[in-house]
């Protein structure tokens, strides 16, 4: 079986933090499976049974990010022939063959409480997340499977 995982968004934080949380339950416990990694960057180790694959590129600009989402990422990852994608950064990507699962944990778009402002340096990066992420996470609701 061979999985395919994406995670290019991820560089820090959190998301760096459910990466390499998963990545070490591959390691420990399935051996067994081709796993290959889609990152921004080397974060992962490659072992027998895990490659890495870069694309710093994609990370650098959300143009680039969103067209993989909606075009070159399906090219990329049907090309691997994957029996089983998984997107660890909130999204899916549009036009994957495989079997795709997608790991939601960004709910800024999704929270009421707080409206962050764009004109507040500290917040405009927020309101992004809660206005314009909105959009890109209903890409989700493509998948086979949301965790």
């Amino acid at each position: 079986m061979r999985i395919v995982v994406n995670d290019i968004a991820a560089s820090e934080g959190g998301a760096m933090t459910v990466l390499k949380d998963f990545y070490t339950d591959i390691v420990k416990n399935h051996v067994d499976i081709e796993w290959i990694f889609l990152l921004s960057d080397n974060y992962l180790q490659e072992t027998k049974n895990i490659k890495v694959y870069t694309f710093s590129e994609i990370k650098q600009n959300w143009f680039k990010r969103i067209k993989f989402e909606l075009y070159s990422g399906a090219r990329i990852i049907n090309r691997l022939d994957a029996d089983i994608y998984i997107s660890l950064q909130n999204t899916a990507t549009l036009g994957v063959k495989s079997k795709q699962y997608v790991y939601f944990h960004q709910v800024i778009p999704y929270q009421t409480t707080v409206k962050f402002s764009l004109f507040r340096k500290e917040e405009s990066i927020l309101w992004v997340y809660q206005n314009i992420g909105r959009k890109i996470y209903d890409f989700l609701f493509k998948a086979d499977c949301k965790i």
